[in-house]
């Protein structure tokens, strides 16, 4: 709507008025004296001379356009109110998850806590006199053992009702002055319970497991608290446990969120800023090309008296009388070749004839028509029966006593070429701005699909209830490995703007164990189909290759994404997935199929089920969730794939979604039998065998600058499991000191006790780029080689440039980083070599 209305603002408003020699008839609304005089060239003949002004209209001025100003600031505090709440929810979600986890935290431990106390030896604890004594000390015992393994914990201890109130039994802290604060950690046996804890007077009164829901100071500092009550065999209240631990690492934690959020609104506003100034700088353009044009055509207008439209004098029955060099230009027909002729016949096509003679008809009879003293957008007809849009103007004038009607006619294609070109200007910068929005919610989306199985089996990986067999954590392993390299692939294309920019995404041809890919699916899917208490069956009706050549994550992206969606609106029954290969003798395809028992949809919801940003219906979204892209992405993917994705689905009998796209097949394959479950392990699962680990960096000494203690402890491994010597340093200035006479910067090199130096570029005190500096300028002739988690194009560059040999991204692949490391010193061998045979 404010496209339109600045539109029409700056819309070029002609006036014609023309004059004529005698008082003006009955109907007409202007000054009309047209004068009448001998045509030079052929003064036989009269011809109308038309004298014409136009008004331009435009909101243009010498100083600053309000309406670009105004449509500027529009677009920015739009983008700035967009950004605003999303910050503001991603913070209170992640100041929720924080304290969540805590509490999760804590009220484990307190549980635990309170199932190792010994109610009945510490019913017995009721004299200040006991304390720290052998019985003492026995109830305190297994709180001490759990501080012991916790070091996040910092204090455990038991409290009891007595008619003074709540007081201090049990302490599991030493008495001591700990922290140097002045007061003794250990609380005494009886002494009361100064300003509890809300959460504990909450668990006295509720008898149940309580955590602070923020933290709180007492005497020995600022704490969050878990409580957990403990109960006699008849069931009566022996005491509250409660669990300490100090509030520093959850308030710092709020800190960096808030800091983070501080951030993300200054980038919000930077964003809104340049979007403002870019819709201003837009429209202001688009305003000074009006203005230009509008220019142009009142200059033209001026010229000799003229106007630029085309004008035809006809009389009362529409036969024309005049006809001007602009309507011969205009119509193609010269001016002896149309008087006399009908101008309604001659220059407008036989559909609208009949209409725009009705109109004069009704002129003549009632003194008004919409057609005259207006403008009218008709379709013309060329003489070579081109049609093209005209504006159709009729003023009624006097020449001579006698009524005439002037026709105005205007060609109207190259203001529609060029309102084209600003709808289409407008509709790309929509576009773009879509393609934004929808970048972001795609990402999100294939992010969190890979972050679901490497969370979900770390979890598994690091539950000690869960006994996993040998077979199993290898499993589990792989399938973190495979979908941390698939979100790295995934923040790969993120950093290619490139292809964001030209709407690309590039599809891999692999080989691709199709049986493994359905067995993560089913694995990955598993544990929500059983929560749902559904049945998950994955089948594979035919024989199907062991290896196929396509892209194993779109394919794993699309199969999630459905088996997902199956399960979500299915409430009972089973969810299957069907496999099955079609032309196999011809052009090979796979065929997957997901058929679930759920809620199904009408043929008025499958009409738009794979728009973006759309479900089956609202109700839908709020009662399932969702952000209505999956389905789209899916087909996207599909298609990229070279095949398509289709649906079956009635109302309330379930759905069935088809994946197919082709499937290439090298010679000799093998096929995994039908059936259902995991394939045989002769197929999917070889023999493992023993690997031979290689050492290709046998005898060789590494220096490794990296600020990192995991980085550290990764990298170092892998180098010294490839057989070198690593020595460990935590940033550029400890390395620099380590290579050099004495261990001071200013020094020259000592001789070289180090082979290569691989240092991370971004560190404390001396970065990567300095160190490596650094050490070509003192004379260092042996191979550097940068590690960074920047993967930017330009980054290799700026590392090369800055002293480096080689360049390696984080996180760090094993194979990758041996290879860079043998091939660098390969080439300083081959460099050195090449020196001597120079010298020699």
């Amino acid at each position: 709507m404010m496209w339109r209305i600045v539109e029409r603002a700056i819309r070029y408003v002609p006036g014609a008025f023309l004059c004529v020699q005698g008082g003006p008839v009955a109907n007409d609304r202007e000054s009309i004296k047209p004068e009448v005089s001998g045509t030079s060239g052929n003064p036989s003949k009269n011809s109308l001379s038309v004298f014409s002004s136009r008004t331009n209209r435009s909101i243009h001025g010498n100083g600053w356009d309000l309406a670009p100003i105004l449509f500027g600031v529009g677009v920015g505090l739009f983008t700035l109110i967009s950004i605003v709440p999303c910050v503001w929810l991603a913070e209170a979600v992640a100041k929720n998850v924080v304290k969540e986890t805590l509490d999760e935290e804590l009220t484990t431990v307190v549980k635990i806590a309170a199932q190792r106390l010994d109610w009945a030896a510490h019913r017995q604890l009721k004299h200040a006199r006991q304390q720290n004594d052998e019985s003492y000390k026995a109830v305190v015992q297994p709180f001490r053992e759990i501080l012991q393994v916790s070091p996040n914990l910092r204090f455990i201890y038991t409290v009891r009702e007595s008619e003074a109130g709540l007081v201090w039994i049990a302490d599991a802290a030493e008495p001591i002055d700990g922290d140097g604060d002045g007061v003794i950690d250990q609380a005494n046996l009886g002494e009361a319970v100064e300003e509890p804890d809300s959460a504990m007077l909450a668990a006295f009164a509720t008898q149940s497991v309580q955590v602070s829901e923020s933290y709180y100071e007492d005497q020995w500092g600022k704490f969050i608290s878990a409580y957990a009550p403990v109960f006699d065999p008849s069931g009566r209240l022996e005491c509250v446990v409660g669990v300490d631990t100090t509030a520093q690492n959850y308030i710092a934690r709020l800190s960096r969120i808030h800091q983070v959020a501080r951030v993300a609104l200054s980038v919000g506003l930077a964003l809104s800023l340049t979007s403002g100034v870019l819709a201003w700088f837009v429209q202001r353009m688009r305003l000074a090309a009006d203005k230009q044009a509008l220019d142009l055509i009142a200059a033209n207008s001026a010229i000799l008296g003229t106007v630029q439209d085309a004008v035809v004098l006809c009389d009362l029955n529409a036969d024309i009388v005049d006809w001007n060099q602009q309507a011969e230009e205009l119509f193609g027909y010269r001016r002896t070749d149309v008087l006399g002729q009908n101008f309604i016949k001659t220059i407008f096509p036989r559909e609208i004839q009949q209409s725009i003679q009705h109109e004069l008809d009704v002129f003549f009879v009632s003194g008004s028509s919409k057609l005259l003293n207006g403008q009218t957008a008709l379709t013309a007809l060329h003489r070579n029966s081109r049609l093209f849009p005209v504006d159709l103007t009729i003023r009624q004038i006097t020449i001579s006593g006698k009524t005439r009607l002037c026709i105005f006619l205007r060609d109207l294609t190259a203001q529609r070429q060029y309102e084209a070109a600003l709808e289409s200007s407008k509709n790309a910068a929509e576009a773009a701005n879509r393609s934004k929005s929808t970048f972001l919610a795609n990402m999100s989306h294939e992010i969190r699909t890979p972050m679901t199985a490497i969370s979900g089996y770390a979890e598994l990986l690091c539950d000690s209830s869960v006994n996993l067999t040998e077979q199993q954590t290898i499993e589990y392993a792989q399938t973190i490995f495979r979908n941390g390299q698939h979100l790295l692939q995934l923040i790969d294309d993120i950093l290619d703007l490139s292809k964001v920019e030209a709407g690309k995404v590039e599809i891999e041809e692999i080989p691709t164990r199709i049986d493994q890919v359905l067995s993560d699916v089913e694995s990955l899917m598993k544990r929500r189909a059983q929560a749902a208490k559904l049945e998950l069956e994955n089948t594979r009706l035919t024989a199907l290759p062991a290896v196929i050549y396509s892209d194993p994550n779109r394919i794993r992206q699309v199969l999630v994404n459905l088996v997902g969606n199956a399960i979500k609106f299915t409430k009972s029954g089973k969810v299957t997935i069907e496999t099955r290969m079609l032309n196999l003798e011809a052009a090979p395809e796979l065929e997957i199929v997901v058929v679930d028992t759920g809620i199904g949809m009408s043929p008025e919801q499958l009409s738009r089920l794979f728009s973006p940003f759309t479900q089956a219906d609202n109700s839908t979204t709020r009662k399932f969730g969702g952000t209505g892209l999956g389905l789209c992405i899916s087909r996207s993917y599909a298609e990229l794939l070279g095949g398509s994705l289709t649906v079956d689905s009635r109302l309330g009998e379930g759905s069935r979604f088809t994946l197919r796209f082709p499937a290439r097949i090298q010679a000799g394959t093998e096929f995994v039998p039908a059936g259902a479950g995991r394939p045989t392990a002769s197929l999917t699962e070889r023999p493992s065998v023993p690997r031979q680990v290689a050492t290709p960096l046998s005898g060789r000494t590494i220096l490794l600058a990296e600020d990192g203690p995991d980085n550290q402890a990764l990298i170092a491994f892998h180098l010294r499991r490839a057989g070198a010597q690593v020595t460990i340093v935590d940033n550029g200035r400890l390395a620099l000191e380590t290579l050099t006479i004495g261990g001071s910067i200013e020094a020259p090199l000592n001789v070289p006790a180090f082979d290569l130096v691989i240092t991370d570029m971004q560190m404390p005190e001396m970065d990567g780029y300095h160190l490596a500096a650094a050490l070509r300028r003192k004379g260092w002739d042996r191979p550097i080689i940068a590690l960074t988690a920047h993967a930017m194009s330009g980054d290799e560059a700026k590392c090369i440039s800055a002293g480096c040999d080689a360049f390696a991204t984080k996180p760090i692949q094993r194979d990758v980083l041996i290879r860079t490391c043998v091939s660098a010193l390969e080439k300083s061998k081959a460099s050195q070599l090449d020196s001597v045979g120079t010298l020699s």
